[in-house]
């Protein structure tokens, strides 16, 4: 069998085994000595991402020939805390909220709770979404008639797009909401009563009003079609339900990805982005006389009887 000499300092000739052993080293032809094989940086890199998969599954470790281990190492550490922080917050966000959750509970609804949190940063946070409510809601307003209950007045940014000398009772289940809708009283010409009302458990005589108007409302009531349900029984047979409120979308990527996101959205803020009105309306009993679209097909202006 044929090998190369491994003697130090020898050649590389190729011969047998017993003549390596036989001849000595002064005999042996001197040639240029053969660098020993080495394994290379890139696949010593290889070797250590494959060993290390198992601690960063997800992360991407990409090192070069021309990287030192000292490179890598600080790549594994930064990815490694990353990934600590991540998780470190993921448990905090979700003991936050059962504390927040466990507060709540002697309170009979947590939107009552949330909205009182959020009432006086509400006008600031919808400063931009009110310009555009509002020009929206004065085209509704006009179709109003006779006496007139408003549900979810929050505070009061409806009052100036009213039409002037209208009776009006305007209900919230936030105090703190109705506590700043008394502030803007002086921006409307004509006589309103604030009530702290819940929209599913109405105080009002069956039959009472002509006109009930909503603005953003029915995304954040606990049990929609109850509470479509109260407002019928306190609206006249001939009386009509004016909304201005966003839904669901039908799109299948965007309703997909609004189910998905809803959970989210209603943690952090008072509102649920996937609520279906529309069908919630039918199934109060109400029918819907008018569908229109105004962004997309998340926000509608609907009027039903």
């Amino acid at each position: 069998m044929w090998h190369e000499c491994g003697r130090e300092n020898s050649c590389t000739q190729v011969h047998t085994r017993k003549q390596c052993l036989l001849l000595p080293l002064n005999r042996l032809p001197k040639r240029v000595q053969q660098k020993p094989r080495k394994i290379s940086a890139e696949r010593q890199c290889i070797t250590s991402r494959k060993s290390l998969r198992w601690l960063l599954p997800n992360s991407r470790l990409r090192c070069t020939c021309k990287r030192s281990s000292l490179v890598l190492l600080r790549r594994i550490v930064d990815s490694a805390f990353s990934r600590l922080v991540s998780i470190f917050i993921c448990k905090v966000s979700d003991l936050s909220w059962r504390v927040f959750t466990a507060k709540v509970k002697f309170r009979e609804d947590p939107s009552e709770v949330r909205f009182d949190r959020v009432a006086r940063f509400y006008d600031t946070f919808n400063f931009i979404m009110e310009r555009f409510a509002s020009k929206h809601r004065k085209e509704i307003l006009r179709q109003a008639r006779g006496n007139i209950l408003e549900v979810g007045v929050g505070t009061g940014s409806s009052f100036k797009d009213y039409p002037p000398d209208e009776q009006i009772v305007a209900v919230d289940i936030s105090q703190e909401m109705l506590r700043r809708a008394e502030e803007k009283l002086k921006n409307f010409n004509g006589k309103v009563e604030l009530r702290r009302e819940d929209v599913q458990n109405l105080s009002f005589k069956d039959e009472s009003f002509d006109t009930v108007f909503t603005s953003w409302v029915f995304c954040s009531v606990s049990e929609p079609v109850k509470g479509l349900t109260e407002v019928r029984r306190v609206l006249k047979k001939d009386g009509v339900l004016l909304m201005l409120e966003h839904v669901k979308s039908k799109n299948r990527i965007l309703g997909f990805l609004m189910d998905r996101l809803n959970p989210l959205v209603a943690r952090v803020g008072v509102d649920n982005i996937n609520r279906d009105t529309v069908a919630n309306l039918r199934k109060a009993g109400f029918k819907v006389l008018k569908e229109r679209n105004i962004a997309y097909d998340v926000v509608k202006v609907i009027v039903a009887a």
